[in-house]
Protein backbone atom coordinates (compact mmCIF):
# COMPACT_ATOMS: atom_id res chain seq x y z
CA UNK A 1 0.00 0.00 0.00
CA UNK A 2 1.25 3.46 -0.89
CA UNK A 3 1.03 6.11 1.95
CA UNK A 4 -0.12 9.24 0.55
CA UNK A 5 1.18 12.66 2.78
CA UNK A 6 -0.78 15.41 3.57
CA UNK A 7 1.41 17.49 3.22
CA UNK A 8 1.97 16.33 -0.78
CA UNK A 9 2.53 19.55 -3.86
CA UNK A 10 3.01 16.97 -6.55
CA UNK A 11 0.95 20.02 -8.68
CA UNK A 12 3.70 22.54 -8.00
CA UNK A 13 6.05 20.43 -9.14
CA UNK A 14 4.90 19.69 -12.19
CA UNK A 15 4.53 23.31 -13.33
CA UNK A 16 7.73 24.00 -12.26
CA UNK A 17 9.03 20.78 -14.52
CA UNK A 18 7.12 22.35 -17.35
CA UNK A 19 9.10 25.30 -17.37
CA UNK A 20 12.47 23.73 -17.87
CA UNK A 21 12.55 23.90 -21.46
CA UNK A 22 12.32 27.37 -21.39
CA UNK A 23 15.48 27.96 -19.45
CA UNK A 24 19.17 26.63 -19.94
CA UNK A 25 18.83 22.66 -20.47
CA UNK A 26 22.49 21.60 -19.16
CA UNK A 27 22.51 18.55 -17.27
CA UNK A 28 24.79 18.04 -14.07
CA UNK A 29 25.40 14.34 -12.10
CA UNK A 30 24.92 15.46 -8.21
CA UNK A 31 25.73 13.18 -5.37
CA UNK A 32 24.72 14.68 -1.36
CA UNK A 33 25.62 13.13 2.06
CA UNK A 34 23.54 14.45 4.80
CA UNK A 35 22.20 13.49 8.20
CA UNK A 36 18.38 13.69 9.14
CA UNK A 37 16.88 14.37 12.79
CA UNK A 38 13.79 13.92 14.03
CA UNK A 39 10.63 11.34 13.16
CA UNK A 40 9.27 9.18 15.81
CA UNK A 41 11.26 6.90 18.02
CA UNK A 42 10.73 3.25 17.03
CA UNK A 43 12.81 1.36 19.53
CA UNK A 44 14.79 2.15 22.42
CA UNK A 45 18.59 -0.09 23.03
CA UNK A 46 19.26 0.34 26.58
CA UNK A 47 23.50 0.21 27.88
CA UNK A 48 24.52 -1.57 30.47
CA UNK A 49 26.33 1.85 31.98
CA UNK A 50 22.20 2.93 32.40
CA UNK A 51 22.58 5.11 29.71
CA UNK A 52 20.18 4.36 26.37
CA UNK A 53 19.67 5.45 22.52
CA UNK A 54 16.76 5.95 19.96
CA UNK A 55 16.20 4.34 16.36
CA UNK A 56 13.75 6.77 15.29
CA UNK A 57 11.73 6.51 11.64
CA UNK A 58 13.61 8.06 9.10
CA UNK A 59 16.43 9.35 11.09
CA UNK A 60 20.04 8.62 10.07
CA UNK A 61 22.46 9.45 7.73
CA UNK A 62 21.51 9.99 3.69
CA UNK A 63 23.46 9.51 0.82
CA UNK A 64 21.61 10.03 -2.59
CA UNK A 65 23.05 10.82 -6.16
CA UNK A 66 21.23 11.65 -9.24
CA UNK A 67 20.84 14.50 -12.09
CA UNK A 68 20.05 18.16 -11.90
CA UNK A 69 18.76 19.92 -15.29
CA UNK A 70 17.44 23.43 -16.01
CA UNK A 71 18.96 26.46 -15.20
CA UNK A 72 20.91 27.98 -12.37
CA UNK A 73 20.65 31.49 -12.70
CA UNK A 74 18.42 33.68 -11.02
CA UNK A 75 14.62 33.50 -11.72
CA UNK A 76 15.20 30.04 -13.45
CA UNK A 77 13.81 27.02 -13.05
CA UNK A 78 15.91 23.65 -11.92
CA UNK A 79 14.59 20.10 -11.67
CA UNK A 80 16.45 17.29 -9.88
CA UNK A 81 15.95 13.33 -10.02
CA UNK A 82 17.76 11.41 -7.39
CA UNK A 83 17.92 7.81 -5.68
CA UNK A 84 19.17 7.26 -2.14
CA UNK A 85 19.34 5.39 0.97
CA UNK A 86 18.98 6.37 4.33
CA UNK A 87 20.24 4.02 7.19
CA UNK A 88 20.45 4.69 11.00
CA UNK A 89 19.21 3.24 14.17
CA UNK A 90 20.96 2.87 17.99
CA UNK A 91 23.09 0.15 19.63
CA UNK A 92 26.90 -0.95 20.38
CA UNK A 93 29.29 -2.68 18.58
CA UNK A 94 27.68 -6.21 20.19
CA UNK A 95 24.18 -5.44 18.37
CA UNK A 96 21.34 -3.24 18.20
CA UNK A 97 18.17 -1.90 15.98
CA UNK A 98 18.92 -0.70 12.30
CA UNK A 99 16.23 1.90 10.44
CA UNK A 100 17.07 1.22 6.84
CA UNK A 101 15.01 3.20 3.61
CA UNK A 102 15.82 3.25 -0.43
CA UNK A 103 14.15 6.40 -1.93
CA UNK A 104 13.37 8.39 -4.88
CA UNK A 105 13.02 12.02 -4.54
CA UNK A 106 11.40 14.41 -7.24
CA UNK A 107 12.73 18.09 -6.57
CA UNK A 108 11.50 21.13 -8.34
CA UNK A 109 13.84 24.04 -7.67
CA UNK A 110 13.21 27.94 -8.20
CA UNK A 111 16.69 29.88 -8.33
CA UNK A 112 15.79 33.27 -5.60
CA UNK A 113 19.62 34.22 -6.68
CA UNK A 114 22.29 33.27 -9.05
CA UNK A 115 23.34 30.99 -5.62
CA UNK A 116 19.87 30.55 -3.21
CA UNK A 117 17.55 28.51 -4.60
CA UNK A 118 14.50 26.95 -2.99
CA UNK A 119 12.86 23.69 -4.09
CA UNK A 120 9.14 21.40 -3.17
CA UNK A 121 9.32 18.05 -4.42
CA UNK A 122 8.46 14.50 -3.54
CA UNK A 123 10.23 11.58 -1.69
CA UNK A 124 9.16 7.73 -2.40
CA UNK A 125 10.44 5.24 0.25
CA UNK A 126 10.59 1.40 -0.69
CA UNK A 127 10.02 -1.05 1.48
CA UNK A 128 11.56 0.46 4.63
CA UNK A 129 12.64 -1.44 7.32
CA UNK A 130 13.31 -1.93 11.05
CA UNK A 131 15.73 -4.74 12.00
CA UNK A 132 17.19 -6.04 15.06
CA UNK A 133 21.04 -7.23 15.18
CA UNK A 134 23.85 -8.94 17.10
CA UNK A 135 23.12 -9.80 20.45
CA UNK A 136 19.41 -8.53 20.03
CA UNK A 137 19.18 -10.17 16.73
CA UNK A 138 15.50 -11.79 16.03
CA UNK A 139 13.21 -8.85 15.40
CA UNK A 140 12.31 -7.50 11.93
CA UNK A 141 9.42 -4.87 10.97
CA UNK A 142 8.12 -3.95 7.66
CA UNK A 143 7.22 -0.72 6.50
CA UNK A 144 4.58 -0.32 3.38
CA UNK A 145 5.58 1.87 1.11
CA UNK A 146 5.44 5.48 1.30
CA UNK A 147 5.02 8.88 -0.34
CA UNK A 148 5.84 12.14 1.40
CA UNK A 149 6.83 15.34 0.47
CA UNK A 150 9.37 17.62 0.83
CA UNK A 151 10.89 21.64 0.93
CA UNK A 152 14.72 22.85 0.69
CA UNK A 153 16.84 25.57 0.94
CA UNK A 154 20.05 25.46 -0.84
CA UNK A 155 23.17 28.00 -1.58
CA UNK A 156 25.11 27.00 -4.53
CA UNK A 157 28.83 27.54 -4.75
CA UNK A 158 29.19 26.37 -8.14
CA UNK A 159 30.74 22.79 -7.52
CA UNK A 160 29.53 22.18 -3.93
CA UNK A 161 26.24 23.37 -1.97
CA UNK A 162 24.72 22.97 1.23
CA UNK A 163 21.06 22.25 1.83
CA UNK A 164 18.46 21.62 4.20
CA UNK A 165 15.82 19.94 4.06
CA UNK A 166 12.43 19.58 5.76
CA UNK A 167 10.72 15.98 5.00
CA UNK A 168 6.79 15.63 5.71
CA UNK A 169 6.17 11.58 5.97
CA UNK A 170 4.50 8.24 7.98
CA UNK A 171 4.89 5.20 7.56
CA UNK A 172 2.49 2.43 7.74
CA UNK A 173 3.74 -0.66 9.60
CA UNK A 174 3.09 -4.13 7.59
CA UNK A 175 4.59 -6.92 9.28
CA UNK A 176 6.64 -7.84 12.19
CA UNK A 177 8.84 -11.37 11.77
CA UNK A 178 6.29 -12.18 9.21
CA UNK A 179 3.72 -11.72 11.15
CA UNK A 180 1.09 -8.96 9.97
CA UNK A 181 0.21 -6.06 11.89
CA UNK A 182 -0.63 -2.09 11.96
CA UNK A 183 -0.12 0.73 13.49
CA UNK A 184 1.67 4.41 11.93
CA UNK A 185 4.62 6.13 12.70
CA UNK A 186 5.67 9.90 11.93
CA UNK A 187 8.77 10.27 10.20
CA UNK A 188 8.62 13.87 9.56
CA UNK A 189 12.50 15.06 9.79
CA UNK A 190 14.61 17.83 9.38
CA UNK A 191 17.67 17.33 7.29
CA UNK A 192 21.29 19.02 6.84
CA UNK A 193 23.23 18.39 3.30
CA UNK A 194 26.75 18.44 1.57
CA UNK A 195 26.45 17.74 -1.99
CA UNK A 196 28.45 18.40 -5.00
CA UNK A 197 28.37 18.45 -9.08
CA UNK A 198 30.32 17.77 -11.86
Amino acid sequence: MIKQSKHVAVGAILAAMACLPMQATAADGIVHLGYSFGGETLATVYFTDGSSDNAKANMGLDLAGGVAFGSRLKGGVQGRILAGYTFGGAGASNGGVEWRAPHVDLVGHYNLTDTFRVGLGGTYHLSPELKSTGDLAGVEVEYDNAFGSLVELEWDAQIVFFSMRYTAISYDAESINGIGISGESDGDSLGLYLGARW
